[in-house]
């Protein structure tokens, strides 16, 4: 689930950086800038796709590490 979080955000990434060194790095370094970019001026044949590989398994993978790590003893 990571994996696929990560290589999704890091397709996001590079178009953030092809369009600015400024754009790359706020994305990089501010998490609620990188996902208002990812929705307003990403630009990606696939967009829907990337953002849902990238948003719907950070959130699972989340979901899953909480849940790993609640049991009882």
């Amino acid at each position: 689930m990571q994996l696929l979080s990560v290589c999704c955000f890091a397709t996001v990434l590079v178009d953030a950086f092809k369009r600015g060194l400024g754009t790359g790095a706020t994305v990089l370094l501010l998490p609620p800038y990188s996902v208002y970019f990812a929705f307003a001026r990403f630009e990606h044949r696939r967009r829907a796709l990337v953002l849902a590989g990238w948003l719907g398994a950070l959130a699972l993978a989340i979901v899953f590490r909480v849940a790993g790590s609640t049991h009882s003893t």
